[in-house]
């Protein structure tokens, strides 16, 4: 991750994935090493290589660069990045990137413009407004990941946060024997 800020430490986006681990292999561990940049190359892969020596089987990135990516490709450890697919570069490692599409966003706010209402300061996108969206999937992803991925994504959107059956999908995605799941 980037910088330890609010954000990072306490979104969503770094607790959910880890509970869904949690709900099928209760051993599993969550390290998280923060660069100080959201684009440094050199300190993100130094971060990863760290990690993947400590035994990290998975690599998940919140930050903008190649360096945690290409770590992962040279050590053979599957990545998820963050706002880009990094498969062209990545071919053998790359599962998955998420992305934040601001268009709905921007459409809300030019409507409550236009509509003369005040534009809330805590409007928060979803799967439902398109606001969060997944690349397409990866070749080393398992069989069967892209529909347990469409399956959690409507669990998703119906319960509004991550269901506990969601981590079902985690071994499935990440091709990886419960065994093995060290730490994320």
């Amino acid at each position: 991750a980037a910088c330890p800020n609010t954000f990072l430490v306490s979104s969503r986006v770094n607790w959910e994935p880890y509970l869904g681990a949690r709900s099928v292999c209760p051993s599993v561990t969550m390290d998280v090493t923060f660069t100080g940049s959201w684009y440094d190359e050199t300190a993100e892969k130094e971060a990863a290589n760290k990690l993947i020596e400590g035994g990290c089987v998975l690599i998940s990135q919140h930050a903008d660069s190649m360096g945690a990516p290409t770590a992962c490709e040279t050590a053979g450890v599957p990545n998820v990045s963050y706002n880009g697919s990094t498969e062209a570069a990545c071919p053998n490692t790359f599962l998955v990137s998420s992305r934040v599409n601001w268009e709905p966003y921007f459409e809300y706010a030019i409507k409550c413009v236009a509509d003369g209402t005040p534009i809330d300061t805590d409007w928060c996108g979803t799967l439902e407004t398109g606001s969060v969206e997944l690349s397409d999937l990866g070749a080393a992803v398992a069989d069967g990941t892209a529909e347990a991925v469409e399956a959690a994504k409507a669990d998703l959107i119906a319960v509004g946060r991550m269901p506990e059956k969601m981590g079902v999908i985690l071994p499935v995605f990440f091709n990886i024997p419960f065994a093995s799941i060290l730490s994320i």
